[in-house]
């Protein structure tokens, strides 16, 4: 049985759901050349739906790897999710889970890519030396990033008890990373 690939857009990520039988010859073949041909597109964002994925040997694994190292090359990111029981089994066994992002469901792998955005700050924050920020209106963090301060430029620095005082004022066009 042939490997299906039903292609499609989800806010901005490729979504491929496999249907059938990841092996050795056509089928891992087939695989490859449409992750090469999504990164030639300049697809970013690709998430590899496993929910219909009925069986996979280890040229199916060996393509899934290689997939995984041709996005990250490129500079890219790919996801899998929907992953059966068993198969999740192999990829803890061969210690590929640690390799690849995976996700329960579709919807969790394409919110994954979405950056994390807290809501407006209104309360003073704590800097690395101890001392307060006063924040603007608008403070955006993502999970692996450092948080941006926008719209606030400091405007006054006291000394206290050794420890600087940031106070900053909103309308300023000024991003801030602390």
């Amino acid at each position: 049985m042939a490997l299906k690939m039903t292609n499609r857009e989800v806010d901005g990520v490729s979504v491929v759901a496999l249907d059938g039988r990841i092996v050795l010859g056509e089928e891992s073949n087939a695989l490859r050349e449409k992750v090469k041909s999504l990164i030639a597109a300049g697809k970013k964002k690709i998430v590899l739906n496993m929910d219909n994925v009925t069986f996979i040997d280890s040229a199916g694994l060996g393509t899934l790897v290689a997939a995984h190292h041709s996005v990250k090359s490129q500079g890219a990111s790919l996801r899998l999710c929907h992953l059966g029981s068993k198969f999740q089994e192999v990829l803890q066994i061969t210690k590929l889970l640690t390799v690849f992002d995976v996700f329960n469901s579709e919807a969790e792998a394409v919110a994954s890519f979405v950056p994390f955005l807290s809501p407006a700050a209104s309360a003073l924050q704590a800097n690395e030396h101890g001392s307060e920020i006063e924040t603007g209106p608008a403070l955006l963090a993502r999970r692996d990033q450092p948080a941006l301060i926008l719209g606030c430029a400091p405007t006054q620095v006291n000394e206290r008890a050794g420890a600087a005082e940031r106070k900053m004022t909103p309308g300023s066009p000024l991003l801030s990373p602390f």
